[in-house]
């Protein structure tokens, strides 16, 4: 089975760590990432506002067919 997660990420909310924060729930469930896309932003007084989509696979479970 296959999710898309899209983020919005703001100039100032680009330091490391914030996507983790906005995926690491979904990771920690057992998906894994297939691919990351950037799709449009805008520029802003401070910099790029981009959004991101990430696609998501969950990972067979343990005895599943």
């Amino acid at each position: 089975m296959q999710k898309v997660v899209t983020l919005y990420l703001t100039a100032w909310r680009l330091e490391h760590g914030a996507t983790e924060e906005h995926l690491g729930q979904y990771l920690a469930d057992g998906w894994r990432v297939v691919s990351v896309t950037a799709a449009g932003g805008t520029e802003a007084q401070n910099g790029l506002n981009v959004w991101v989509v990430v696609v998501l696979e969950s990972r067979p479970r343990a005895g599943a067919p």
